[in-house]
């Protein structure tokens, strides 16, 4: 059932991965190593303080309409309400911490932090509102949409690379605008998935603020490492160097575009699911996963001597090292999210929390130990080592809860395989037959 789901979300991660390396492709030749850098700082900073501002409620939307689909009305008038309060309010302290003495910004960057913090509310609305859309079913339109939102980046980012002069400025005003559009569409369909007028939203976090707050912070940790690199590697290094690394993770994060999708597919079907098809669904999204995922990275350090160069131009050579320090972990790691997926949906959001707050201590660790040392090198030893920990503590973890095989994670069996060609037979069939 699990690989079945995930094939139907295959067709919009494929096409995400396209306009994703095109929007890395069309940042690094517009911006430069430099530029890349500055940007990916405040983005970067913009989508933190998003995730901060969800209180977990998108987790938890997930959780409650498994269950309980009949609160989807409230849940949308508590997502609006919360976007409003807590995006305004985080996008406030953003801008008053990185105007303040010792900023983390380059100069270059300064003046832009308001421009990127414009987002942050819209950015928590759509974060909300595909919870909710997972949470009711539809989780192959909330891939779409992640999908549409990167396109509308590639166009807007492609637009204000023709501006003259300050394009640095440009793409980040283009960041911010495709937040506040992108926002629109899964407001309109969750409109009509709920059918009705909103209502009080206190129903919405009533029962629930427990298990928000705890995939709250499980989240916060989680992107803290994934992203914890970035920010350190300001204490040591310039914006060029950041620029490069920047880049290496973005690049190898494409491995992780199927494991990510699975994660999102299994998690409200282990929540609405019995103990026994709960776990046969994540032992094989697992095995899929790590698979297909193995076969990505090696296929891409392999072409990553001549594929970065010929994209995003020499100015990015630095970058190979670390793309190639990356991926052991990268691949190692993809089988975290799903094995989180599991956790959470069975009721234990404390320990994925567990997971996040051990590793990101990890990654924060060996990044003080390595960066000053051996540079954008040793934040990429760093991220591969820490990667590699979360997936080992989550399964010891899902072990605890139930026991099953090691080899069930990992070991591609016949049923796997016949399943994943038997979805690729029917979906090529239905694309060919369309006139």
């Amino acid at each position: 059932m699990a690989v079945r789901r995930i094939a139907s979300v295959a067709a919009a991660t494929a096409t995400q991965s396209a306009l994703a390396l095109a929007l890395s492709v069309v940042l690094a030749r517009v911006l430069g190593p430099e530029g890349r850098g500055s940007y990916a700082l405040l983005t970067l900073a913009a989508m933190i303080g998003a995730a901060l501002g969800t209180f977990g409620f998108e987790g938890a939307s997930v959780f409650i309409l498994g269950r309980q689909p009949e609160r989807a009305r409230a849940i949308l008038a508590g997502s609006l309400l919360l976007a409003a309060v807590s995006g305004t309010t985080i996008a406030g302290l953003l801008v008053w911490f990185a105007a303040g003495p010792g900023s983390w910004l380059p100069d270059a960057a300064q003046g832009l932090v308001i421009v990127a913090s414009l987002a942050i509310p819209f950015l928590i609305l759509t974060m909300l509102l595909n919870g909710a859309l997972i949470g009711l079913g539809r989780v192959s339109d909330s891939a779409w949409l992640g999908t549409g939102s990167v396109a509308l980046s590639l166009l807007l980012v492609s637009l204000a690379s023709l501006a003259p002069g300050a394009r640095l400025a440009a793409v980040v005003w283009a960041f911010t605008l495709c937040a506040v559009v992108q926002a629109g569409v899964p407001f309109a369909l969750v409109m009509r998935a709920v059918g009705g007028p909103l209502v009080d939203p206190r129903p919405a976090f009533a029962g629930g603020v427990g298990y928000s707050l705890t995939t709250h912070a499980s989240t916060i940790l989680h992107m803290l490492h994934l992203r914890a690199d970035v920010f350190l590697m300001t204490l040591f290094l310039g914006p060029r160097d950041v620029g490069l690394y920047a880049l290496a993770q973005a690049v190898c994060e494409w491995v992780w575009l199927l494991p990510r999708s699975a994660a999102t597919v299994l998690f409200p079907f282990v929540s609405a699911s019995d103990d026994r098809r709960a776990l046969a669904a994540t032992t094989r999204t697992c095995r899929v996963a790590f698979t297909l995922a193995g076969l990505a990275a090696l296929c891409l350090g392999i072409a990553t001597p001549w594929l970065i160069p010929a994209l995003f131009g020499t100015a990015f050579r630095g970058s190979i090292l670390p793309i190639r320090l990356l991926l052991p972990g990268i691949w190692v790691g993809s089988i975290a999210g799903s094995l989180s997926s599991f956790l959470a949906g069975r009721g234990r959001p404390e320990l994925p929390l567990l997971t996040s707050l051990l590793s990101l201590t990890l990654n924060v660790s060996l990044n003080l130990a390595l960066v000053p040392r051996h540079g954008i090198a040793g934040a990429a030893i760093a991220s591969a080592v820490s990667y590699s920990f979360m997936t080992v503590v989550n399964t010891i973890l899902a072990r605890r809860v139930a026991a099953f095989p090691l080899g069930d994670l990992v070991l591609l069996q016949r049923a796997d395989s016949r399943s994943i060609w038997r979805e690729i037979r029917v979906r090529w069939g239905a694309l060919s037959r369309r006139p």
